[in-house]
């Protein structure tokens, strides 16, 4: 099996294979279940197993075998033999790394531990290295909060040592680099009394803006600016390229001679620049980028607790046992320690807190990874001065959601994608908090006791990874509600925002084939929140696909007036992205089941205008996993649309006497109520072109949730 550096994302390779430099690597290690997490010395890859050296207590070094990336814990038992377990990474990305400053392994491990280990051996930071890897699917066609996997695709480049470049180290440590003095003459001649704006600064004061300018913002402030082009760039601007957050800023031999070599600074920056197009160079500056990254979230992450009360959990097990057994939880795609972590999040630790029935003052502290804010403490204060935390809590980085004194919490709305919570917002007695945190574009849920929203919270529990919220759950004393008697508003996940409450729901509560996935619910509001709209419609255009297992691609209704035509599903058809990704692929290799298909459109033109409306809606679904198949909607006319047009494939031709391989319908009927929208799950496979709806149910204004009924039956 292939195992990637956790730094730089390239292969490490075994001892007869690769340059030198990828065969060369350490871990950090440590043994189960002990979390004491250590650095080894150097370790060695075979075709059968991969070994470190590594320091016991009291002896000297001994070499172990190691298991690397692990994430699934399932096969851990009392009787086993301690495993030596941890993360790979070249011994030049960590010299790189350690080059930053000393590096506290606990955090750094704790951190690695977060994220999801493809297949292919390599941590998928949800980055792409730097450019190493490419995005499937690209990020454009991404799902709403879906998340990506990665596929390598190294160049030359990224295949030499970026640590260990002696040219770089010889430009340094020559002495005969010319210095290049400041021309003084050149200062006195340039005229300050003309009408550019820049003339008015003194040139001291604009040497020293442009000395903490990038270098493109120096060359365009030149370009735009005649007196700026003439001002001598001092010794101290060339020095500042090698600074952090400039273009040289890689470049770390630099470091020891920052207090020397003066005078010199054009010359080795003009020295290194010719040496930027080198492999080794430029494998350096993508390595540079993701440890520097790296550092800056380790910094964000400082060294705060995980607060609140510890729960026994499998990585935690000495602690408390959970003493309430009907949480009502948000969560999405978490993965349990007994399986495979190669998507989605994972808790690490369990936390619960007896929240003030009166909150004067909540604040919420967010750390940003990889360009995305996360939710990662909570921090409660009663205006009798005691407080209480959950979480990651850091100051520097805390916002007040709600400042009301004599309310209590009766639950929250939360933005999550698969790796954890974005964003959150209060649901109180006094209302509906504003956001903390990514909340756009983001899917959405609504955490609450019961679909009232009138029972107050008295304690949550939170799933925290090494920086950030992973779930949250909620509990309110005896009047707590189990999870299946809320609304489907209520427990489901949904993208771009939650349904109004005046809204019911008849249909499943969450389609999906894996309820750990969450797939996000979007609603086709077609007739409008009160079914103003309901005569401008004019047709229901049905988009099915070609392929066996994805029969509904997407919804659209268009209008008799200007109204825009509105979609359930995605965006851009599947065939589309396929055949865009086609384009970048090796002809000779795809197979001719991959190129794609059209998707056809089937239009049924409703009399809206004379009153004709949608009363009645079946979902077919296959006998297997009751995948979802297609669907026939009825009218007040008695007219009826079946998509797609005839029967959908399914095994059953194949079994025609055995009712075990029967589609099964459901249908729902509001009787006397009024339809007003579709709402279905996209499931997240459609953007790589293979899936696609995923069930159906229908929208009505009104209805209490005890009337909401569908009938099943097993088609003849």
């Amino acid at each position: 099996m292939s195992e990637c550096c956790v730094l730089c994302g390239m292969m490490i390779e075994r001892l007869e294979l690769g340059p030198g430099w990828t065969r060369e690597f350490r871990a950090i290690y440590t043994t189960c279940p002990d979390i004491k997490p250590a650095l080894s010395g150097t370790g060695t890859r075979t075709e059968n197993y991969d070994v470190v050296e590594i320091v016991p207590e009291d002896e000297g070094p001994v070499w172990a075998e190691i298991w690397p990336m692990r994430s699934n814990f399932a096969t851990l038992n009392d009787d086993e033999p301690e495993l030596t377990w941890g993360f790979l990474f070249h011994w030049s990305c960590w010299e790189m790394l350690t080059f930053i400053g000393p590096q506290n392994l606990n955090k750094l491990f704790h951190y690695f531990r977060s994220f999801p280990i493809q297949i292919e051996g390599v941590v998928n930071f949800d980055h792409d290295y730097g450019g190493l890897y490419t995005y499937d699917p690209p990020l454009k066609d991404l799902a709403p909060g879906d998340e990506t996997s990665i596929g390598i695709n190294p160049s030359e480049d990224q295949q030499q040592d970026g640590c260990d470049i002696p040219d770089l180290v010889d430009i340094f440590e020559r002495d005969n680099v010319s210095s290049v003095p400041l021309n003084a003459a050149a200062i006195s001649t340039i005229d300050q009394t003309s009408a550019d704006t820049f003339s008015q600064l003194p040139i001291e004061i604009l040497q020293a803006i442009l000395i903490y300018l990038p270098s493109k913002d120096v060359l365009h402030a030149r370009l735009a600016s005649r007196f700026c082009a003439h001002i001598p760039l001092p010794d101290l601007f060339w020095k500042s390229r090698f600074l952090p957050g400039q273009e040289f800023d890689h470049i770390f031999e630099a470091e020891e001679h920052l207090a020397s070599r003066r005078g010199e600074w054009k010359s080795l920056f003009l020295s290194v620049k010719r040496l930027r197009h080198r492999p080794e160079v430029i494998n350096r500056k993508r390595i540079w980028g993701l440890v520097t990254s790296l550092q800056g979230i380790l910094d964000r992450m400082g060294n705060a607790p995980c607060e609140g009360e510890p729960i026994r959990s499998f990585f935690e097990p000495n602690a408390p046992s959970d003493q309430i057994r009907h949480w009502t939880t948000a969560k999405r795609c978490l993965v349990p320690p007994q399986k495979d972590f190669i998507e989605g999040c994972r808790s690490l630790h369990d936390r619960a807190l007896a929240i003030p029935t009166e909150t004067a003052t909540l604040l919420v502290s967010t750390i940003e990874v990889h360009g995305r804010v996360y939710i990662c403490g909570l921090h409660f204060q009663q205006s009798d001065g005691k407080e209480c935390s959950i979480g990651y809590n850091h100051s520097q980085h805390q916002v007040i959601l709600t400042k009301d004194k004599n309310h209590f919490i009766t639950g929250f709305n939360l933005a999550q994608d698969r790796r954890g919570i974005r964003g959150i917002s209060v649901i109180s007695s006094a209302g509906t908090s504003s956001w903390i945190g990514n909340h756009q574009d983001v899917p959405k849920r609504r955490l609450v006791i019961n679909s009232t929203g009138e029972v107050p919270v008295t304690f949550i529990k939170g799933g925290f990874d090494a920086m950030k919220l992973v779930y949250l759950s909620i509990f309110g004393g005896d009047e707590t509600l189990i999870e299946s008697a809320l609304s489907v508003r209520d427990t489901a996940v949904w993208f771009p925002e939650i349904p109004d409450q005046s809204l019911s729901f008849l249909g499943p509560k969450q389609p999906t084939t894996d309820s750990a996935h969450r797939i996000p619910l979007s609603t086709l509001m077609f007739g409008g929140l009160n079914g103003q709209h309901l005569s401008e419609v004019h047709s229901i255009q049905v988009w099915t696909g070609s392929e066996r297992w994805k029969s509904i691609v997407a919804i659209d209704v268009s209008f008799t007036t200007s109204r825009k035509t509105i979609r359930l599903g995605t965006p851009k058809m599947p065939s589309q992205i396929a055949l865009a990704r086609n384009k970048y692929s090796d002809e000779e290799s795809i197979h001719e089941d991959d190129v794609p298909k059209p998707e056809t459109m089937h239009e049924f033109v409703i009399d809206s205008g004379g009153g004709e409306r949608i009363t009645g809606l079946d979902t077919i679904h296959a006998p297997y996993k009751e995948k979802f198949l297609g669907f026939k909607i009825y009218t007040n006319r008695d007219r009826m649309g079946e998509y797609p047009p005839q029967s959908p494939l399914s095994v059953q031709s194949e079994f025609p006497d055995d009712h075990l391989w029967k589609n099964k319908t459901r249908s729902f009927s509001p009787e006397t109520r009024t339809i007003i929208g579709f709402y279905a799950a996209v499931d997240s496979s459609t953007v790589h072109g293979t899936g696609g709806l995923d069930a159906l149910g229908i929208i009505v204004q009104g209805l209490s949730t005890q009337e909401l009924k569908a009938k099943d039956r097993n088609d003849d």
